[in-house]
């Protein structure tokens, strides 16, 4: 195998209960010709000593202290800071099997793959299970790749339901690619973080690999204080400023066939966001904001009318259909039947786990 060294970078924040065996699956690796890139986002819980610690047993291991910027801005780091062109996301409380790194790297050797894309194996409170992929295992090349996954790489079909998963994680990433495509991250985001990176990079990606092996999956963890169950009070700016930069990408780089897909998404994300807003404690008068600030938006406005609800779970369908027909003059009502029918649907649904 050629010896190519792959940059392994991990944004820490508040992790300290996990990052002994985050660090450790890294360290256990078969594949030995790896950097770590630690990037402690400002952690105030021992993280940050953590990371220091585990830099002066192994010199594999970099540490960078910054600021708390967010996810974004602690992963941008790790690339500006990495000297591969290879390169794999970790989050600080998960892990990797020990022969994640050298599976994605056989596969890429073997298929010249710009991404290689491996399975998730979520662990929640002890069970675990496979996020399977939706499209079959295989390498998706040159007319293969155009005809077989571009038309359902972003959206296969159904809510939330993604050719290729969105995470930033499960990768194995041709770095060029992230460093061309940075234009379109949007730093300040919350939510929907790495769709908003990995989205163009798979746009630009000639080659793509689907492995499905045993040994290379990336565990993980379900962590019940994480954004799928808190209220995230910056998720309406963060959709709201995501897709139109996503449709830009699109534009700039001449893939109109992913416009659609897109549109289905943002729709997706704004039903999301009526779940995150039965959390607030504003409840009723910041959806009647949220609502009426998304239905003036011409972009949503166009997304909405090309969505078809019957790939909707069958309360969001009915949500669907009161903003399809808002009325002004029933606002007060279709605002708190709205809101009813999200908190009778507060549970998580299964994304694409990468957007932990």
């Amino acid at each position: 195998m050629v010896n190519m060294v792959v940059d392994i970078i991990v944004p820490v924040y508040n992790v300290s209960k996990y990052l002994n065996k985050c660090i450790e699956s890294l360290l256990a690796q078969t594949y030995k010709y790896i950097k770590i890139i630690l990037v402690d986002d400002g952690s105030t819980d021992g993280s940050e000593k953590i990371c220091d610690n585990y830099a002066r047993i192994d010199d594999r291991i970099n540490v960078i202290h910054k600021e708390n910027g967010g996810l974004v801005s602690a992963w941008t780091m790790g690339i500006k800071n990495s000297k591969s062109e290879w390169v794999v996301f970790v989050d600080g409380d998960d892990w990797v099997e020990y022969k994640h790194i050298e599976l994605l790297v056989k596969e890429q050797i073997e298929s010249s793959a710009d991404i290689v894309v491996t399975r998730m194996k979520q662990i929640d409170k002890g069970n675990e299970k496979f996020i399977e992929f939706c499209v079959p295992e295989g390498r998706y090349i040159g007319e293969k790749l155009k005809t077989e996954l571009h038309p359902v790489m972003i959206n296969a079909g159904g809510f939330e339901r993604r050719g290729v998963p969105f995470s930033r994680c499960s990768k194995l990433i041709r770095k060029s690619i992230i460093i061309r495509n940075l234009k379109y991250s949007y730093e300040k985001a919350t939510y929907e973080e790495d769709f908003n990176i990995i989205a163009p990079c798979l746009m630009d990606a000639k080659a793509i690999s689907m492995l499905k092996v045993e040994g290379a999956a990336y565990c993980y963890r379900k962590v019940e204080s994480s954004m799928l169950h808190g209220y995230d009070r910056n998720m309406s700016n963060s959709i709201y400023h995501i897709y139109p930069i996503l449709l830009k990408a699109c534009k700039s780089k001449n893939m109109g066939g992913f416009v659609r897909q897109i549109q289905f998404e943002y729709v997706s994300a704004v039903v999301r966001l009526f779940l995150n807003e039965t959390k607030n404690s504003e409840g009723y008068i910041n959806m009647s904001r949220i609502i009426k600030k998304y239905l003036t938006d011409r972009l949503f406005q166009q997304s909405l009318e090309i969505v078809d609800a019957r790939m909707y779970p069958v309360k969001f369908r009915i949500i669907l259909y009161f903003l399809k027909h808002y009325d002004s003059f029933m606002s007060k009502i279709i605002i708190k039947l709205i809101c009813l029918i999200c908190l009778l649907y507060t549970s998580p649904s299964p994304r694409d786990v990468e957007e932990s």
